[in-house]
């Protein structure tokens, strides 16, 4: 049976009944070979007013320079971040008393320095986190 329309009588070949598609998004995504493909350890990139969701494609434009420095750190490394919203969208420097517990990991895809001194990446939610604790701040590092 066709997905749209009508088959129109035409007899499908042996080959095109047994065709296997190999899915776009697989496990093995960017070297990251495990089940989870996130490690226990993120940095923690705090968010204003948006939430990110796993598979999920988002720009977005980071100008603090604290956050600078983990988005470019995690660009060296392992290119995985955590991305936690704010709970106050209006707070310049969110401390994580001022984070949400639950957010994604991400894995920073494109990375823009702007003549501006802002950094523009491109991330793809890659599954939902819950930050244990905080273990390092600067930059902020939190563990699952």
């Amino acid at each position: 049976m066709p997905l749209f329309g009508r088959d129109r009588g035409r007899k499908k070949s042996t080959d095109e009944q047994n065709t296997i598609i190999e899915p776009v998004a697989s496990p093995h995504v960017n070297g990251f070979d495990d089940e989870s493909r996130v490690p226990n350890d993120l940095p923690i990139l705090p968010l204003r007013g948006v939430v990110v969701y796993p598979m999920m494609w988002l720009p977005l434009t980071v100008g603090q320079e604290r956050s600078i420095r983990l988005v470019e750190s995690a660009a060296d490394d392992s290119r995985v971040i955590g991305l936690v919203t704010s709970r106050n969208p209006d707070a310049e420097e969110p401390t994580p008393a001022d984070l949400y517990e639950i957010g994604t990991a991400a894995v920073v895809h494109r990375l823009l320095r702007a003549p501006d001194g802002t950094i523009r990446l491109i991330v793809q939610g890659l599954e939902r986190i819950r930050v244990g604790r905080y273990i390092q701040d600067e930059p902020s590092y939190g563990r699952r």
